[in-house]
């Protein structure tokens, strides 16, 4: 995120720049098992070891230009990361209540941190008419207090199949209320809905479109410059290649896919940033609009 502000009056010029920078990713390793207890229901479950990985970085520059002599100018740059390990177990069912019709659930139970380590480096500088001033902060910590860390979550969906060539979906997930995850946010209970249709035009060529909402869980916005909390709400397309492998190309035939979609939405809510007034620079909120556009592509073998 990239955000310039001016303000000129009474001859100062005020001006500010922030750039604001998060990685974030999950690694999820493990077992998983599955039962078929007959009459279309299948149960399954499996235990992972979930290893988190946040890093972040800001810059942000404030000057103050009087027009009489060198301007006032403050920069400060700070960089953080955080690692974390957990456990996760998961259990869920699949039901195929006739041949067109199918419902499905999993219940993912909330993560519990077994250990956390972070770092945390600010650089500032200060220059204007005096002296130049130079600080720097280095903190590092590490824990291995376990609690939950990872809201649970309750998904449920199902599918129908008004003609062979057309399936409908319907989903959504519920997430429980946590006081605290990973990063020190807190959660309230969420639920998230998502629709989408798929069309078999031919065995070979499938396409399909959905749409979803996806309200923000966080329960205030995080006091860090930079932090975000966004409500995002958009759709999806698709389509799907099939091609029947073997000398059999019947229906037990074994099946390559190569998938491709594209997933936009658009965000709205609020930012921390610095608000730049004539009197200075302090620290604030913002509205803004977030474009996500996510592309996908994929490949399977169904035997």
């Amino acid at each position: 995120m990239c955000i310039r502000d001016r303000v000129q009056g009474d001859g100062r010029t005020l001006s500010q720049k922030i750039d604001t920078l998060v990685h974030q990713r999950k690694m999820h390793m493990g077992g998983a098992y599955g039962v078929d207890v007959g009459h279309g229901l299948r149960l399954g479950g499996g235990m992972f070891l979930v290893y988190s990985v946040r890093d972040g970085a800001l810059d942000y520059i404030v000057g103050l230009d009087d027009g009489r002599g060198r301007p006032d100018i403050i920069a400060l740059s700070s960089s953080s990361g955080m690692t974390a390990w957990g456990l996760q177990p998961t259990q869920g069912l699949q039901w195929d209540a006739s041949k067109r019709l199918h419902f499905g659930a999993v219940f993912r139970f909330p993560e519990l941190r077994l250990h956390a380590s972070g770092r945390a480096a600010t650089t500032q500088i200060a220059s204007g008419t005096d002296a130049t001033v130079f600080a720097l902060t280095d903190v590092k910590e590490s824990s291995s207090r376990m609690r939950w860390s990872d809201p649970a979550r309750l998904f449920m969906g199902v599918a129908y199949e008004p003609t062979e060539r057309v399936r409908l979906a319907f989903d959504g997930d519920v997430a429980f209320a946590l006081e605290q995850d990973t990063w020190g946010a807190a959660h309230d209970a969420r639920v998230r809905f998502r629709a989408g249709v798929l069309l078999k035009p031919v065995d070979a060529f499938h396409f399909g479109f959905g749409a979803f909402v996806d309200p923000a869980s966080e329960r205030v916005l995080q006091a860090n410059l930079g932090a975000i909390r966004v409500d995002y709400y958009g759709g999806t397309a698709g389509f799907i290649l099939r091609t029947r492998l073997g000398p059999d190309t019947g229906p037990n035939a074994p099946v390559l896919t190569l998938s491709s979609a594209v997933r936009y939405s658009v965000g709205l809510g609020d930012a921390r940033t610095a608000l730049v007034l004539e009197r200075g620079a302090t620290v604030g909120t913002q509205t803004i609009t977030v474009h996500d556009i996510m592309p996908y592509l994929g490949s399977s073998v169904a035997f």
